[in-house]
């Protein structure tokens, strides 16, 4: 899949999930809430990162919404973001 296919469809999960909301024709990023740009990438590199970075921050990818069930590989990763 192209990188630009890829990241569009990431954007996708994020607005089901509420990262990202629209008000009338424009789309707004809560930046309170941000998600790491890694989380649009390439499966596996979110999932290495996503791993590290709950290594650092245990429980923050979790206040963001990402469940513990997502982080657990690519494929799980994958499950969660395009269900």
């Amino acid at each position: 899949m192209p990188e630009v296919e890829r990241v569009g469809r990431g954007w996708h999960p994020l607005l089901e999930h509420g990262r990202i909301r629209y008000e009338g024709d424009f789309a707004v990023l809560d930046l309170d809430h941000a998600p790491a740009p890694w989380l649009l990438g390439d499966a596996a590199l979110a999932s290495a990162y996503n791993t590290a970075y709950e290594r650092l921050y245990p429980g923050a990818l979790a206040e963001m919404g990402i469940p513990a069930t997502a982080l657990s590989g690519r494929k799980a990763w994958e499950q969660w973001l395009y269900g």
